[in-house]
């Protein structure tokens, strides 16, 4: 026991009589989680609505790949596949950016019917461009039953789903070596779990998804909001009726 013990309490720090584990050597805070993270956080839903992070993952990666070249980052941000990220690339190459994606046979499964008819409810949105050409009334029941998906998925902001969609983001931090971790905060055990997850166990498992939520929350925190959020709200309260 006294074994099993100090392998999970390795990587804590003692401050007079108290041990802290690393998460708390973050800085928190409340978030707004349904209000402003939720509407941000749509395309990376509706990547993990299969509920394999593994398969997601492939789309996400092969897909920002490609918009990496077209993206006009502000303070050296990385696409991380925000709603907002999708308004910075400019105008004048998102027609290039839509065909180099639509031509890659993994890319291309990204934005499928259901979410480009989503984008195209909200006018003037920075994901508009993605939307489908054409008539989108075609599509409209479509999109609103997938907004309501999506929005019921990602209301839980501790959710399983919720936080491996998050994952993806930090997975592009660390690619762009925009991220770097203390062994204070993260030791051997949870990066290994880090680098294994989702095959890990239950217990490096719940580790590795309250570092992702906790440490997501943070750079989320330090982009630059949009006004994509309160105009999603907005726009639901004309295309919904409550039930």
């Amino acid at each position: 026991m006294s074994e099993k013990r100090s392998r999970v309490l390795q990587d804590h720090r003692r401050r007079r009589k108290t041990l802290v584990p690393p998460l708390a050597e973050l800085a928190a805070e409340v978030i707004e989680w349904e209000n402003v993270h939720l509407p941000e956080h749509l395309w990376l839903g509706y990547l993990m609505r299969g509920g394999d992070v593994s398969d997601a993952a492939t789309v996400f990666n092969q897909t920002c790949d490609i918009l990496d070249s077209f993206y006009l980052p502000e303070n050296e941000e990385v696409f991380l596949g925000y709603i907002s990220d999708f308004g910075r690339i400019p105008p004048n190459r998102r027609v290039d950016a839509l065909r180099q994606v639509s031509c890659d046979p993994t890319a291309r499964r990204a934005f499928g019917d259901a979410f480009r008819a989503v984008v195209a409810l909200y006018g003037g949105g920075p994901a508009e461009w993605l939307a489908t050409q054409g008539a989108p009334e075609a599509n409209r029941d479509l999109a609103l039953e997938t907004t309501r998906d999506l929005v019921v998925r990602l209301r839980g902001a501790r959710s399983k789903q919720t936080i491996q969609g998050r994952m993806l983001g930090l997975n592009r931090l660390l690619k762009h070596e925009r991220m770097f971790f203390s062994p204070h905060v993260v030791g051997p055990e949870l990066q290994q779990g880090l680098a294994s997850y989702p095959f890990t166990d239950a217990d490096t498992a719940e580790r590795v998804e309250q570092f992702v939520r906790v440490t997501m929350n943070m750079v989320f925190s330090q982009r630059r909001l949009t006004d994509w959020p309160s105009q999603f709200w907005k726009t639901n309260f004309t295309l919904f009726r409550c039930r």
